[in-house]
C-alpha cells in the first residue's frame, strides 16, 4: 500500500512542479483533479497498518502533506486570481502583499521551517506519528479536516510547503510583470539575461544536485548537499520539494542514474555533431 501512495505522491508532485496552473479555469480543473487523488488515497491508505515507525513518518510527513499542499496552495492561488486588480502596476503591489503573508508564516513557524530547511529528522517519530492528543491544525487547512490522516505537524507541514510553491509562482508573476527596464536593462540590449529555469523533471534536476555534490567541485566540497539544492532552487526559479525522499525514489529505480544517463547521451551526440560540422558549435 506504501508503495502505491508513493508512485501517487510522485506522479502529483511532477505534474505540478512541470506546469503549475495559472488560468482560473485551469486551477479549478486542477483542484478537481487534486481532490480526487486525495480522496483515493485516502482509501488506499484507510485501513493500512505501516510495518514500522520510518514508514508511518514517510507518510505523513511527504507524503500525504503532497497531496494537501497542493489542494491548499490550488484553493489560495485561485482566490488569488479572483481578486486581482487589473491594473499592472496594482498586480505587482497585489502580489508583493500576497508574498509578505507567506513570509509572516514563515516568520511565526521559524523554527519549524529551520528544521526542515536542514534537513532535520530528529523529531520526526514526535510530529509524524498518530496520537491521540491535540494536533495543530492550521486555518488554511480546514477543508480537508479529517482526524484520520492528521499528526501535531503534518497539517502544517502542508501548509509549509503550499506557501513554498506560491511564493515560487508569485514571484514568477512579479517578474513576467515587470518590465525590462526597471531590471537595468534595455529593449536593444542584445545582451540582456534570460530567466533561466529548469523545464525537465525534478527526478532528474534532484539526480543533477547530487551529482553536483558528490563531484566536491563546489567550494572545494565544503558545502552541504541543502546548500547545494538551494543555490539550485534560487538559481533556476525552481522548488523541488524534499530532494531528499525524491533522490530516495530514484535509488529504487531500476536504473537509478537514467537521468545523468541521459544528459550524457546528450553531450556525446553533442560533441559528434561538433566533430563532423565545426559549424555546429553553440548550436
Amino acid at each position: 500500500m506504501l508503495e502505491k501512495a508513493r508512485s501517487m505522491r510522485n506522479e502529483l508532485r511532477n505534474e505540478f512542479y512541470e506546469k503549475i496552473p495559472f488560468e482560473e479555469n485551469e486551477i479549478i480543473a486542477a483542484i478537481q483533479k487534486v481532490s480526487s487523488e486525495t480522496a483515493h488515497l485516502k482509501s488506499v491508505m484507510a485501513n493500512h497498518n505501516f510495518d514500522n515507525e520510518n514508514e508511518e513518518i514517510e507518510f505523513y510527513k511527504d507524503i500525504k502533506p503532497e497531496f494537501d499542499s497542493t489542494i491548499i496552495f490550488l484553493f489560495r492561488l485561485l482566490s488569488i486570481i479572483i481578486n486581482c486588480p487589473t491594473s499592472k502596476d496594482k498586480q505587482i503591489e497585489y502580489y508583493d502583499i500576497e508574498i509578505t503573508k507567506i513570509k509572516k508564516f514563515y516568520s511565526n513557524n521559524k523554527e519549524f521551517l529551520l528544521y526542515n530547511k536542514s534537513g532535520g529528522t530528529h523529531l520526526d517519530k514526535f510530529y509524524f506519528r498518530k496520537r491521540d492528543e491535540f494536533v495543530w491544525v492550521n486555518p488554511d487547512e480546514g477543508i480537508l479536516y479529517d482526524d484520520r490522516f492528521l499528526t501535531p505537524m503534518s497539517s502544517k507541514m502542508a501548509c509549509l510547503k503550499a506557501w513554498i510553491k506560491l511564493e515560487l509562482r508569485l514571484k514568477e508573476k512579479i517578474e513576467d510583470l515587470t518590465p525590462a527596464t526597471q531590471n537595468g536593462a534595455t529593449e536593444n540590449n542584445k545582451n540582456n539575461p534570460v530567466l533561466l529555469k529548469w523545464t525537465g523533471k525534478i527526478n532528474d534536476l534532484v539526480e543533477l544536485g547530487y551529482f553536483i555534490y558528490c563531484s566536491h567541485h563546489i567550494n572545494n566540497g565544503e558545502v552541504s548537499i541543502n546548500q547545494i539544492f538551494e543555490w539550485i532552487q534560487s538559481t533556476l526559479h525552481m522548488n523541488v520539494g524534499n530532494q531528499y525522499r525524491t533522490w530516495q525514489a530514484n535509488l529504487i529505480r531500476k536504473n537509478p542514474t537514467q537521468g545523468i544517463d541521459k544528459m550524457v547521451d546528450n553531450y556525446k551526440q553533442y560533441i559528434d555533431n561538433t566533430l563532423a560540422n565545426p559549424r555546429y558549435y553553440n548550436k
